[in-house]
């Protein structure tokens, strides 16, 4: 029920946030990713926007960065990128 209407809700690029509720927002390859909790926020259906947005496309990425491009930019991470090639 959302304000006495019953409807379904659709989240794309957000998830659900009822006060019982845990998620994750993944970080990107590097960054950290976080454990949240809803609110349960009626106004917002009781859902969070994850903020996983792109700063460009998937196939923009693909034609400029490169195999060693991605290897260099995860370096500081515990992988095994060198696996790939």
């Amino acid at each position: 029920m959302h304000f006495g209407e019953e409807v379904y809700v659709t989240r794309k690029g957000a998830v659900r946030a009822t006060e019982q509720d845990y998620s994750i927002i993944p970080g990107s390859m590097g960054t950290k990713s976080y454990i949240v909790k809803g609110k349960g926020n009626h106004a917002s259906f009781c859902s969070c926007s994850h903020g996983a947005g792109r700063f460009m496309s998937r196939n923009k990425a693909k034609n400029v960065y490169t195999l060693d491009d991605l290897i260099e930019q995860t370096d500081p991470c515990d992988n095994n990128a060198e696996s790939v090639k």
